[in-house]
C-alpha cells in the first residue's frame, strides 16, 4: 500500500503515520536536519514544526509572508524571498514552509525547490491540507525533499493518518528509525488499515470524479455566497 502511494504521488518512498502530520514534520526534520543545524521556516507554520525547532535544538531562521490586506490573511511565498534569504546566509541547508496553508493558498512548490536544490539544501514541505491535490491533477509537490500530508483531513481515513513522503532514496533506511523516536511503539493497526483502505481508493477512478465534484459544488456555493 506504502508503494502503491509512492507511485500515485511521484515519489520515491511513502511511510503511513499514525500521529499525523505533526509525527511527519518531526521525521522529515529529523532526517534533513543536523542537530543545531539552521533552518529557514515559513512564519505561518504548524506548531508542530516548532516543536521540532525545539526538540532538535534547531535555529530558525524565519520567512515571512506578505500580508494580503484586503483578503485578512496571509499570502504566497516567493521563490525570490527564499533566494535572497538563502543568499544572505548560505548555512541554512533546510527549508521548511507550508503548501497549502490553512486558507488554501499554493505556494509555487517546484520553484522553490529548484531555488533551494540550487543551494544545495533540501525543501521539507508541511502539505497537512493537500493530501488531497494530486486528483485535481495538480503536482504540486514536484521537487520536494520530504512532503507530509493529512490523510485523515482531506482523504477517507481515520483521524491521526498521515502521510510522508519521501523523494530521495537515501534517506529509505533511516526513516522508519527516526520515526520511531516521535510515536508509540504500538502504533494503531486500524489507523494503518484506514490508510491501506484510502490508497485502495485512491487508485480507483472513482476519486478523481469525486474531488471534481467536490471542488465544483465549493465554487457554486462560493459565487451564491459572493451574489448575496
Amino acid at each position: 500500500s506504502q508503494a502503491l502511494w509512492a507511485r500515485r504521488m511521484g515519489a520515491e518512498y511513502c511511510q503511513f503515520l499514525t500521529g499525523g502530520s505533526t509525527m511527519g514534520i518531526h521525521t522529515a526534520l529529523t532526517l534533513c536536519c543536523p542537530p543545531g543545524s539552521r533552518v529557514l521556516v515559513d512564519r505561518s507554520c504548524h506548531r508542530s514544526t516548532f516543536h521540532a525547532l525545539a526538540l532538535l535544538d534547531l535555529d530558525p531562521i524565519f520567512l515571512p509572508r506578505p500580508w494580503l490586506a484586503a483578503e485578512g490573511v496571509a499570502g504566497l511565498l516567493s521563490p525570490l524571498d527564499v533566494k535572497k534569504m538563502l543568499d544572505q546566509d548560505p548555512t541554512i541547508k533546510t527549508v521548511c514552509i507550508t503548501s497549502p496553508t490553512y486558507c488554501g493558498l499554493l505556494s509555487d512548490i517546484p520553484a522553490i525547490a529548484g531555488v533551494v536544490h540550487a543551494h544545495g539544501g533540501k525543501l521539507v514541505v508541511d502539505g497537512a491540507h493537500g493530501a488531497h491535490l494530486k486528483f485535481l491533477g495538480m503536482d504540486a509537490y514536484r521537487g520536494a525533499d520530504a512532503v507530509v500530508v493529512s490523510a485523515h483531513k482531506t482523504l477517507p481515513a481515520m483521524t491521526g493518518g498521515a502521510l510522508l513522503h519521501i523523494a530521495d532514496e537515501r534517506y529509505l533506511a533511516d526513516a522508519k528509525g527516526r520515526m520511531a523516536l516521535f510515536g508509540s511503539t504500538s502504533p494503531s493497526y486500524p489507523i494503518l488499515l484506514s490508510c491501506e483502505e484510502a490508497a485502495s481508493y485512491a487508485a480507483c477512478g472513482q476519486a478523481k470524479r469525486d474531488y471534481r465534484w467536490a471542488t465544483e459544488a465549493v465554487f457554486r456555493i462560493g459565487d451564491r455566497l459572493r451574489a448575496m
